[in-house]
């Protein structure tokens, strides 16, 4: 699936992921291919994606996450690349 993440200053990340992890309001929540449509509201957190066998974590402000069948855009106040992991 397609995943965009997406501040005021710039797309900080668009390309194919396996699976996402964000900070719902609620709580974490995880995201893989085939996931229902959503759209839910973010609180700032740790967002994980994994594309092409690597695990990035970002530090991101609050914001929407929604999911479509075949695509995640998350829209935040702010996006910070803390790790990659190959």
């Amino acid at each position: 699936m397609n995943l965009s993440l997406v501040t005021p200053a710039a797309v900080e990340f668009h390309g194919c992921v396996t699976s996402v992890v964000a900070p719902g309001t609620e709580g974490y929540l995880g995201v893989l291919p085939g996931h229902i449509p959503l759209v839910t509201s973010l609180k700032p957190g740790k967002l994980t994606l994994v594309s092409a066998g690597r695990r990035r974590r970002f530090e991101i402000g609050a914001g929407y996450l929604e999911v479509t069948p075949d695509s995640v855009i998350v829209i935040t106040e702010t996006a910070n690349l803390m790790r990659e992991d190959v």
